[in-house]
């Protein structure tokens, strides 16, 4: 005849105790960890050399999939790196274009701009 079925099923054995801290959080899910290194050449490849991901992780040497993790993961630092790089920039091309623009007023190359634009 059939095997009969439990009428019950346990899922853990209540007579041991176990805490889910016990073991590290990347065994438990079966995340790889980066080494140091690694981290900081795809911080540096995001901020500094403004990759990304799919560069980033070919020039270091990880899966897109993570470098895209880090990517989301540090989006606010990265931004705010590539608007700190680009904002001098912006300010001494507005310096410049304004010097250009006085000299050339000075020598009578430009007209001087008036109200309308008709």
């Amino acid at each position: 005849m059939y095997p009969t079925r439990p009428t019950s099923y346990k899922l853990y054995d209540s007579t041991v105790p176990f805490s889910l801290t016990a073991a590290p959080v990347d065994k438990i899910f079966g995340v790889a960890r980066l080494t140091t290194e690694k981290l900081d050449l795809l911080k540096k490849a995001f901020t500094e050399d403004a990759m990304m991901p799919g560069e980033a992780a070919q020039k270091v040497g990880v899966t897109y999939a993570t470098a895209k993790r880090y990517y989301e993961k540090w989006s606010d630092e990265i931004k705010r790196s590539l608007e700190s790089k680009l904002v001098p920039n912006i300010e001494e091309s507005i310096k410049r274009l304004g010097k250009k623009r006085k000299a050339r007023l000075r020598t009578g190359q430009v007209p001087p701009r008036t109200g309308s634009k008709r």
